[in-house]
């Protein structure tokens, strides 16, 4: 028997995940795409009526979490395949 065990595995991926210079690049990608796409379309949102509600706004402005589930599935594909 090789003697890992769940605990030594899990900390064996997380040292993985922490050192692989990608991780951080597309985490860091992740959350600066949400966040542009976010601001810029609630600050360039232009509606029909003449004074947009909050939530149809808010509701526009998550269109940038699309983009970051993308990059996000990407890094669960490193994960996996490194």
């Amino acid at each position: 028997m090789n003697g890992y065990g769940f605990r030594q595995a899990a900390r064996m991926e997380w040292i993985k995940l922490r050192s692989v210079r990608s991780t951080w690049w597309l985490a860091i990608a992740a959350v600066a795409s949400m966040t542009a796409s976010g601001i810029g379309v609630g600050l360039g949102y232009r509606s029909h009526t003449p004074v947009a509600t909050t939530a149809q706004i808010l509701n526009n402005s998550l269109s940038g979490a699309i983009l970051a589930q993308l990059l996000l599935g990407a890094l669960g594909v490193l994960m996996v395949t490194g």
